[in-house]
């Protein structure tokens, strides 16, 4: 059994292995159904919107937190419209 394993015959190349574990995650499609679905992220989404539209000022018009604004500089929306968090770490870069 174990020489099965270890022979590589039936190993599968990266595209079909890429294939196969599509299967297991949303589409594009459906995610962005999902965001536009769910209060919380709606809300980010609307506030993002606003952020790049108006700025932070706009936001603190609104009430909002010096918090949240730090926290939606970190999201933007990616060519499909998914609202995306693109953390980017100083620590990683020196």
């Amino acid at each position: 059994m174990d020489e099965v394993l270890l022979s590589g015959k039936n190993k599968k190349s990266k595209k079909e292995e890429e294939q196969d574990a599509r299967q297991w995650y949303p589409s594009n499609a459906s995610m962005l159904h999902a965001q536009k679905d769910d209060p919380d992220t709606l809300a980010m989404r609307e506030q993002l919107q606003l952020l790049k539209s108006g700025g932070a000022s706009a936001l603190k018009k609104q009430g909002v937190s010096d918090e949240r604004i730090r926290y939606l500089q970190l999201l933007s929306f990616d060519d499909d419209g998914l609202l995306r968090c693109s953390v980017w770490l100083s620590s990683a870069t020196g």
